[in-house]
């Protein structure tokens, strides 16, 4: 069994339990945040038409923000509280969404719901990893304890959108909030008993002295001594913006000018089936990899980047043809979990719980700066060139970003001596 139980303290529930709770409750909380995202996105779209597109840019400003500035604040409760006291946060904030849309209230608190949604993503991600690190897992059940937590959250990214169009069809945007608090408050109490189970968990003396203001950049302090995460963060930041200017974006500027029948197909249809083969392919490149023991988990993180930089190279051939589009989308997304994987495994062989919850957030926060940079160049680049060439500059920029990482490889800089636990395994 990869769950063992050996070692288990009297009074403790199995391991293998307490991880089923954990991800019982972030199923719930994802699908919750899908359905959340969809009606809210719809009502707004509605409302303001295009006008609804800077929603997304004021989401993804206020989760860097609230990822820099909240981590003083949260890094002092221990993650499964912090799970728990977030998603019913996360339930507040849907009723709020649902009062606002069905009593016809103002648009800015629906907006101010939202915001309270997007800020409290980097620290539950964040404390829901660190919380992994608290469960007494070893080196083997840990790899596949992150491949489950990871599949699961890309699963409920498939299915959340097919739930929410059920529920939207059957009972409108009520009955989608409405499935959205139930959502919330399942994940709660998931998560608010799993605390009781875990119990007290001790934090590093130096964390305890530690001001609030003192802790705000601890997590990038903490990355920039090791050259490995250091690449690990911006090389993350650029997959991320790649993601939502290559395929989410140009690919979707792709299909909307193509016809809705034939093998070209277009519109909304043709830019779902696109979506759904990269969560495929996903969840293809998450069980590959964890199969297999990570023992070098930076040549894992640089070979991901090559994989989606070619992913990017052929689909900016594709054209308007769905079954390539489809098939280089799962090409790309090939690559993504096995970066993430392999950035685990080298997080939790080296530090404690407090400090892989820190750096996780940063990783989080390097995400949303990412997809706020390619954005900000998104006009500019679409004004100088087709979305085709546009998508070719995503792989230029993921190869690179590739390229950079192998010969720091072939440098030895991501040696363990670089690193900042001296006991800890190599990370090339």
């Amino acid at each position: 069994m990869i769950l063992a139980e050996a070692g288990e303290k009297p009074g403790r529930p199995p391991i293998g339990g307490r991880l089923a709770v954990l991800l019982a409750s972030e199923l719930a909380g994802a699908l919750g945040v899908e359905f959340f995202n969809l009606t809210v996105v719809w009502h707004l779209v509605k409302l303001l038409g295009a006008n609804s597109a800077y929603y997304l840019v004021i989401m993804l400003v206020c989760a860097v923000v609230s990822g820099v500035f909240g981590a003083g604040l949260f890094e002092r409760v221990r993650p499964f509280r912090c799970t728990a006291g977030l998603n019913a946060v996360r339930w507040v904030a849907a009723g709020l969404a649902l009062a606002c849309i069905v009593g016809h209230w103002m648009l800015p608190l629906l907006l101010l719901a939202s915001l309270c949604m997007s800020a409290s993503r980097p620290h539950l991600d964040a404390a829901l990893i660190g919380g992994l690190s608290t469960l007494g897992l070893d080196d083997a059940a840990m790899q596949r304890a992150n491949a489950l937590v990871d599949n699961t959250a890309r699963l409920s990214r498939i299915a959340g959108p097919g739930v929410a169009a059920l529920m939207a069809w059957t009972g409108g945007e009520t009955l989608a909030l409405m499935l959205t608090l139930v959502c919330f408050a399942g994940a709660a109490l998931l998560q608010w008993h799993l605390d009781r189970q875990t119990g007290p968990v001790s934090r590093p003396a130096a964390a305890e002295r530690v001001s609030y203001w003192s802790g705000l950049f601890s997590g990038f302090r903490l990355a920039g001594r090791s050259p490995a995460l250091v690449y690990c963060f911006v090389s993350q930041m650029f997959n991320a913006g790649a993601w939502y200017l290559g395929f989410v974006f140009s690919a979707a500027l792709v299909l909307s000018s193509a016809p809705a029948s034939g093998p070209r197909l277009g519109g909304l249809g043709g830019f779902a089936v696109a979506t759904l083969c990269y969560g495929l392919g996903n969840i293809a490149g998450n069980i590959v990899t964890s199969r297999a023991s990570i023992r070098r988990p930076m040549h894992l993180v640089v070979a991901g980047r090559a994989v989606a930089a070619v992913g990017y190279f052929l689909l900016a051939t594709a054209g308007g043809a769905l079954p390539a589009i489809c098939l280089f989308a799962a090409v790309i997304a090939l690559g993504t979990p096995p970066a993430d994987l392999a950035f685990l495994k080298m997080l939790q062989s080296g530090h404690d719980w407090h400090a892989v919850t820190k750096l996780y957030r940063v990783k989080l926060v390097a995400e949303y700066a990412g997809m706020l940079l390619m954005m900000g160049s998104a006009p500019w680049l679409l004004s100088l060139m087709p979305p085709a060439g546009v998508i070719t500059c995503c792989g230029v920029v993921m190869a690179v970003v590739a390229l950079i990482g192998y010969l720091l490889l072939k440098k030895k800089v991501f040696v363990s001596p670089a690193y900042l636990n001296p006991s800890a395994p190599s990370l090339s």
